[in-house]
């Protein structure tokens, strides 16, 4: 059962891969990039939290498994 255990590691450098594009792009654009990268980097940042939510789910199923 193991094998089913939802892995968050994916997302989770994916999202990290995404921040420190945001990061580069916020440094070198106008204002509205900086507008538009500040707020997708808000969005993941919620789905950060939401994939810790299906991580701790996953897990919780597991057990009664």
């Amino acid at each position: 059962m193991e094998d089913c255990k939802f892995n968050p590691n994916y997302f989770t450098e994916t999202i990290r891969i995404l921040k420190a594009e945001i990061i580069v792009a916020v440094r070198e654009d106008s204002d509205e990039v900086i507008k538009s990268m500040t707020e997708m980097n808000n969005r993941l940042e919620k789905i950060e939290s939401k994939i810790g939510e299906l991580s701790s789910i996953s897990d919780e199923i597991i057990k009664k498994l």
